[in-house]
């Protein structure tokens, strides 16, 4: 009987277990930079850089992530972050491209 309920207990203690929270992650390159950063560099062909970085980022998610992304042109993606920095200048390009992501997912793989 001990060795019933000690089954139990340790059966229990392992459905209950839940993983550990993934590790903060670094972001590199041009991703740290700010909206408003962004902002001034479309002005000018300034923006490029950046503008592969998202690209790259995007297609990166789209290949890894769990979620088909629509099918969208880089001019398309830009206007999108565009419009995001218009109102969020203080946010970082890396947190603008990941709620473009948001707005691209279209079905869970």
């Amino acid at each position: 009987m001990k060795f019933v309920l000690f089954a139990l207990l340790l059966i229990s203690g392992v459905a209950a277990a839940q993983p550990a929270p993934a590790a903060p992650y670094t972001t590199y390159g041009v991703g740290n930079g700010s909206c408003g950063e962004w902002l001034h560099d479309r002005k000018s062909n300034g923006w490029f850089q950046t503008g592969e970085w998202v690209l790259g980022y995007v297609s990166a998610y789209g290949y890894y992530g769990d979620y088909q992304l629509k099918h969208v042109d880089s001019e398309a993606m830009a206007a999108w972050i565009d419009n995001y920095c218009q109102k969020n200048p203080l946010d970082s390009i890396e947190t603008a491209t990941q709620h473009l992501i948001e707005a691209l997912k279209i079905n869970k793989r």
